[in-house]
């Protein structure tokens, strides 16, 4: 199949599914994490929605996984890669785009990235260093990375 097919089928079901979570309004959990490795910082871009964009890595959390097995099955599928979750970073909600979106983010680390590589959902990732991050990113991925360097730690719930 045509890296142009892939790209289109994904992208209906990403449309699809916006327009499904407007009509239903599901309740819907998800995980992120902060992925630090030699003092750089792990992002991703999408094959689907605004690919353009750089974000956490992560993902839903299905049923009977807890949220760092979701979180460690998530990154494994993406980036072919596993990872050691270290800590609770913030819960945070968003009911923007119709769903009951809540998302759990945590820090994390892994030991080697040299058998990483982005599996059929991610257009690209790249670690970049702490001081020098792209402009291009989500705004609650920009909004969750200045809260990590600054080590405000959001344990209460809060706005994506």
């Amino acid at each position: 199949m045509s890296e142009f097919i892939k790209r289109w089928v994904l992208e209906l079901l990403f449309r699809g599914q916006q327009l499904y979570w407007r009509w239903r309004a599901p309740l819907i959990v998800g995980v992120r994490g902060i992925i630090v490795h030699r003092g750089r910082l792990l992002l991703i871009r999408h094959n689907y929605g605004q690919r353009h964009l750089w974000y956490l890595p992560g993902g839903a959390v299905k049923r009977k996984e807890t949220l760092v097995e979701a979180l460690c099955r998530e990154v494994r599928e993406e980036l072919h890669v596993d990872i050691q979750v270290e800590r609770l970073h913030g819960i945070y909600y968003n009911f923007s785009h119709g769903a009951s979106d809540h998302v759990i983010v945590f820090t994390a680390s892994l030991d080697d990235a040299t058998g990483i590589r982005p599996g059929w959902e991610i257009a690209a990732f790249d670690f970049f260093p702490l001081d020098a991050l792209p402009d291009a990113m989500s705004p609650a991925t920009r909004r969750r990375i200045e809260e990590y360097l600054t080590d405000a730690r959001h344990l209460e719930y809060r706005p994506w």
